[in-house]
Protein backbone atom coordinates (compact mmCIF):
# COMPACT_ATOMS: atom_id res chain seq x y z
CA UNK A 1 0.00 0.00 0.00
CA UNK A 2 3.00 2.28 0.40
CA UNK A 3 3.39 2.34 -3.38
CA UNK A 4 0.66 4.94 -3.51
CA UNK A 5 2.93 7.50 -1.90
CA UNK A 6 5.15 9.47 -4.31
CA UNK A 7 8.06 9.50 -1.89
CA UNK A 8 8.02 5.70 -1.75
CA UNK A 9 8.33 5.33 -5.54
CA UNK A 10 11.10 7.94 -5.60
CA UNK A 11 13.00 6.06 -2.88
CA UNK A 12 12.82 2.83 -4.88
CA UNK A 13 14.17 4.63 -7.96
CA UNK A 14 17.08 6.14 -6.03
CA UNK A 15 17.87 2.79 -4.41
CA UNK A 16 17.94 1.05 -7.80
CA UNK A 17 20.16 3.78 -9.20
CA UNK A 18 22.52 3.41 -6.27
CA UNK A 19 22.93 -0.31 -6.94
CA UNK A 20 23.58 0.30 -10.63
CA UNK A 21 26.25 2.90 -9.93
CA UNK A 22 27.89 0.59 -7.40
CA UNK A 23 29.06 -1.72 -10.19
CA UNK A 24 32.54 -0.80 -11.34
CA UNK A 25 33.66 -2.31 -14.64
CA UNK A 26 37.40 -2.64 -15.18
CA UNK A 27 38.77 -4.09 -18.40
CA UNK A 28 41.32 -6.84 -17.91
CA UNK A 29 43.09 -9.24 -20.31
CA UNK A 30 41.31 -12.19 -21.94
CA UNK A 31 38.09 -10.22 -22.25
CA UNK A 32 37.44 -10.49 -18.48
CA UNK A 33 35.52 -7.85 -16.55
CA UNK A 34 35.52 -7.32 -12.78
CA UNK A 35 32.33 -6.31 -11.03
CA UNK A 36 32.96 -5.33 -7.37
CA UNK A 37 35.71 -7.92 -7.14
CA UNK A 38 33.66 -10.66 -8.83
CA UNK A 39 35.15 -11.85 -12.14
CA UNK A 40 32.98 -12.93 -15.05
CA UNK A 41 34.46 -14.10 -18.34
CA UNK A 42 32.88 -12.49 -21.39
CA UNK A 43 33.50 -14.43 -24.56
CA UNK A 44 34.79 -12.44 -27.51
CA UNK A 45 32.10 -11.77 -30.06
CA UNK A 46 32.15 -14.17 -32.97
CA UNK A 47 32.95 -12.77 -36.37
CA UNK A 48 29.79 -11.62 -38.08
CA UNK A 49 28.72 -14.05 -40.75
CA UNK A 50 28.01 -12.76 -44.24
CA UNK A 51 24.59 -13.21 -45.83
CA UNK A 52 26.19 -15.74 -48.16
CA UNK A 53 27.54 -17.85 -45.30
CA UNK A 54 24.21 -17.66 -43.49
CA UNK A 55 22.49 -18.95 -46.63
CA UNK A 56 24.86 -21.90 -46.86
CA UNK A 57 25.37 -23.01 -43.29
CA UNK A 58 22.26 -23.96 -41.35
CA UNK A 59 21.22 -26.63 -38.88
CA UNK A 60 20.37 -28.99 -41.73
CA UNK A 61 22.23 -29.88 -44.93
CA UNK A 62 21.78 -27.13 -47.53
CA UNK A 63 21.53 -27.80 -51.26
CA UNK A 64 22.89 -25.59 -54.03
CA UNK A 65 22.71 -26.14 -57.79
CA UNK A 66 24.53 -25.01 -60.89
CA UNK A 67 22.67 -23.78 -63.96
CA UNK A 68 24.29 -24.25 -67.35
CA UNK A 69 21.11 -23.26 -69.15
CA UNK A 70 18.06 -21.63 -67.62
CA UNK A 71 15.71 -18.67 -67.56
CA UNK A 72 13.92 -16.41 -65.08
CA UNK A 73 11.17 -18.95 -64.50
CA UNK A 74 13.72 -21.57 -63.48
CA UNK A 75 15.40 -19.03 -61.21
CA UNK A 76 12.09 -18.36 -59.47
CA UNK A 77 11.34 -22.05 -59.13
CA UNK A 78 14.74 -22.73 -57.59
CA UNK A 79 14.17 -19.98 -55.05
CA UNK A 80 10.74 -21.37 -54.18
CA UNK A 81 12.23 -24.84 -53.77
CA UNK A 82 14.64 -23.51 -51.19
CA UNK A 83 18.07 -23.94 -52.77
CA UNK A 84 20.83 -22.16 -50.87
CA UNK A 85 22.91 -20.89 -53.78
CA UNK A 86 22.90 -20.88 -57.58
CA UNK A 87 26.13 -21.28 -59.56
CA UNK A 88 26.29 -20.09 -63.17
CA UNK A 89 28.74 -19.01 -65.86
CA UNK A 90 28.90 -15.54 -67.39
CA UNK A 91 26.29 -16.35 -70.04
CA UNK A 92 23.64 -17.28 -67.47
CA UNK A 93 24.66 -14.98 -64.64
CA UNK A 94 22.89 -11.71 -65.63
CA UNK A 95 19.48 -13.33 -66.13
CA UNK A 96 19.59 -15.34 -62.91
CA UNK A 97 21.05 -12.58 -60.74
CA UNK A 98 18.56 -10.01 -62.04
CA UNK A 99 15.59 -12.26 -61.31
CA UNK A 100 16.84 -12.99 -57.80
CA UNK A 101 17.36 -9.31 -57.07
CA UNK A 102 13.72 -8.62 -57.88
CA UNK A 103 12.77 -10.91 -54.99
CA UNK A 104 14.12 -8.50 -52.37
CA UNK A 105 11.49 -7.96 -49.73
CA UNK A 106 9.59 -11.08 -50.78
CA UNK A 107 9.41 -14.49 -49.16
CA UNK A 108 11.39 -16.47 -49.96
CA UNK A 109 14.00 -13.81 -50.54
CA UNK A 110 16.79 -13.69 -53.13
CA UNK A 111 19.17 -16.62 -53.51
CA UNK A 112 22.87 -15.74 -53.87
CA UNK A 113 24.17 -16.30 -57.41
CA UNK A 114 27.83 -17.25 -57.84
CA UNK A 115 29.95 -16.90 -60.98
CA UNK A 116 31.75 -20.11 -61.88
CA UNK A 117 33.61 -20.31 -65.16
CA UNK A 118 36.87 -21.44 -66.65
CA UNK A 119 39.63 -18.91 -67.20
CA UNK A 120 38.50 -16.76 -64.31
CA UNK A 121 40.32 -13.40 -64.27
CA UNK A 122 40.10 -9.83 -63.04
CA UNK A 123 37.56 -9.23 -65.79
CA UNK A 124 35.43 -12.00 -64.28
CA UNK A 125 35.28 -10.03 -61.03
CA UNK A 126 33.94 -7.00 -62.91
CA UNK A 127 31.40 -9.15 -64.76
CA UNK A 128 30.20 -10.69 -61.50
CA UNK A 129 29.86 -7.33 -59.79
CA UNK A 130 28.04 -5.68 -62.70
CA UNK A 131 25.61 -8.60 -62.93
CA UNK A 132 24.78 -8.42 -59.22
CA UNK A 133 26.41 -11.72 -58.27
CA UNK A 134 27.23 -12.56 -54.67
CA UNK A 135 30.59 -14.16 -55.33
CA UNK A 136 33.02 -15.89 -57.66
CA UNK A 137 34.70 -19.30 -57.72
CA UNK A 138 38.51 -19.30 -57.74
CA UNK A 139 39.93 -22.69 -58.86
CA UNK A 140 43.20 -23.15 -57.01
CA UNK A 141 44.59 -25.73 -59.46
CA UNK A 142 44.18 -23.23 -62.30
CA UNK A 143 45.24 -20.03 -60.55
CA UNK A 144 47.76 -21.17 -57.96
CA UNK A 145 47.87 -19.68 -54.47
CA UNK A 146 49.30 -16.37 -55.62
CA UNK A 147 46.84 -15.88 -58.46
CA UNK A 148 43.86 -16.92 -56.33
CA UNK A 149 44.95 -14.56 -53.57
CA UNK A 150 45.19 -11.62 -55.98
CA UNK A 151 41.71 -12.27 -57.36
CA UNK A 152 40.37 -12.81 -53.85
CA UNK A 153 41.54 -9.32 -52.90
CA UNK A 154 39.87 -7.87 -56.00
CA UNK A 155 36.67 -9.74 -55.20
CA UNK A 156 36.70 -8.51 -51.63
CA UNK A 157 37.16 -4.92 -52.79
CA UNK A 158 34.20 -5.42 -55.14
CA UNK A 159 32.04 -6.71 -52.29
CA UNK A 160 32.04 -10.30 -53.56
CA UNK A 161 32.63 -13.59 -51.76
CA UNK A 162 35.58 -15.71 -52.89
CA UNK A 163 34.97 -19.45 -53.09
CA UNK A 164 38.26 -21.29 -53.36
CA UNK A 165 37.78 -24.44 -55.42
CA UNK A 166 39.98 -27.31 -54.26
CA UNK A 167 40.33 -30.92 -55.36
CA UNK A 168 42.53 -32.44 -52.66
CA UNK A 169 43.46 -32.12 -49.02
CA UNK A 170 46.76 -30.56 -50.06
CA UNK A 171 44.92 -27.85 -52.01
CA UNK A 172 42.55 -27.35 -49.11
CA UNK A 173 45.48 -26.78 -46.76
CA UNK A 174 47.15 -24.43 -49.25
CA UNK A 175 43.95 -22.41 -49.63
CA UNK A 176 43.47 -22.25 -45.86
CA UNK A 177 47.06 -21.08 -45.40
CA UNK A 178 46.45 -18.39 -48.02
CA UNK A 179 43.51 -17.08 -46.02
CA UNK A 180 40.55 -18.70 -47.78
CA UNK A 181 37.28 -18.52 -45.85
CA UNK A 182 34.89 -20.36 -48.18
CA UNK A 183 35.79 -23.59 -49.97
CA UNK A 184 34.22 -25.51 -52.85
CA UNK A 185 35.40 -29.12 -52.91
CA UNK A 186 34.88 -30.20 -56.51
CA UNK A 187 34.28 -33.79 -57.59
CA UNK A 188 33.82 -34.96 -54.03
CA UNK A 189 33.45 -38.57 -55.21
CA UNK A 190 37.05 -38.51 -56.45
CA UNK A 191 38.62 -36.55 -53.60
CA UNK A 192 37.59 -36.22 -49.94
CA UNK A 193 34.50 -38.40 -50.04
CA UNK A 194 32.75 -38.93 -46.73
CA UNK A 195 35.96 -39.18 -44.71
CA UNK A 196 34.90 -38.02 -41.20
CA UNK A 197 38.53 -37.20 -40.42
CA UNK A 198 38.25 -34.33 -42.90
CA UNK A 199 34.70 -33.15 -42.21
CA UNK A 200 35.09 -33.25 -38.44
CA UNK A 201 38.71 -32.12 -38.60
CA UNK A 202 40.05 -29.65 -41.14
CA UNK A 203 36.62 -28.62 -42.43
CA UNK A 204 34.95 -28.19 -39.06
CA UNK A 205 34.02 -24.59 -38.36
CA UNK A 206 34.72 -23.56 -41.97
CA UNK A 207 32.32 -22.85 -44.82
CA UNK A 208 32.80 -25.83 -47.14
CA UNK A 209 30.58 -26.88 -50.05
CA UNK A 210 30.89 -30.42 -51.41
CA UNK A 211 30.18 -30.79 -55.13
CA UNK A 212 28.22 -33.91 -56.12
CA UNK A 213 27.34 -34.92 -59.66
CA UNK A 214 23.58 -34.85 -60.13
CA UNK A 215 21.43 -37.42 -61.95
CA UNK A 216 23.59 -40.40 -61.11
CA UNK A 217 22.47 -43.97 -61.72
CA UNK A 218 20.05 -45.27 -59.10
CA UNK A 219 20.01 -41.79 -57.56
CA UNK A 220 23.30 -42.55 -55.81
CA UNK A 221 23.91 -38.81 -55.35
CA UNK A 222 21.19 -38.83 -52.70
CA UNK A 223 22.89 -41.55 -50.70
CA UNK A 224 26.23 -39.77 -51.02
CA UNK A 225 24.73 -36.47 -49.92
CA UNK A 226 23.16 -38.06 -46.87
CA UNK A 227 26.43 -39.77 -45.97
CA UNK A 228 28.26 -36.46 -46.30
CA UNK A 229 25.76 -34.84 -43.98
CA UNK A 230 26.21 -37.61 -41.44
CA UNK A 231 29.99 -37.15 -41.67
CA UNK A 232 29.74 -33.45 -40.81
CA UNK A 233 29.32 -31.74 -44.20
CA UNK A 234 26.93 -28.78 -44.03
CA UNK A 235 26.41 -27.89 -47.71
CA UNK A 236 26.34 -29.70 -51.05
CA UNK A 237 26.28 -28.51 -54.66
CA UNK A 238 24.43 -30.63 -57.22
CA UNK A 239 26.38 -30.04 -60.43
CA UNK A 240 24.72 -30.72 -63.76
CA UNK A 241 21.26 -30.44 -62.22
CA UNK A 242 19.96 -27.70 -64.52
CA UNK A 243 21.02 -27.95 -68.15
CA UNK A 244 17.94 -26.74 -69.98
CA UNK A 245 15.66 -29.73 -69.51
CA UNK A 246 11.94 -29.25 -68.95
CA UNK A 247 12.06 -31.32 -65.76
CA UNK A 248 15.15 -29.70 -64.23
CA UNK A 249 13.17 -27.95 -61.51
CA UNK A 250 11.28 -31.15 -60.68
CA UNK A 251 14.54 -33.02 -60.22
CA UNK A 252 15.95 -30.28 -57.98
CA UNK A 253 12.77 -30.24 -55.91
CA UNK A 254 12.84 -34.03 -55.47
CA UNK A 255 16.57 -34.07 -54.62
CA UNK A 256 16.15 -31.19 -52.19
CA UNK A 257 13.41 -33.05 -50.34
CA UNK A 258 15.35 -36.31 -50.34
CA UNK A 259 18.48 -34.71 -48.93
Amino acid sequence: RFANFPWFSLSLLLLSLQHVLAFTFTSVPARTWRVQGVSSLVMAAKAKKSKFTKALIKNTLTVSVDVTEGDELLSKRLRTTGVATIFADASQLPTLAKEQQRAKGDFPGPVPVILREGGVSAESISVAKDAGAAGVVLPLSELGSEGATELSVLADNAGLESLWEVTSTDEFSAAADAGAKVFLVSSIEDSFGVNPAFWEGSAKGRTVIAEIRALQAANSEIGLGRSLGAAGCKAVLLSGACSGGEDDHRYVDAAFRAL
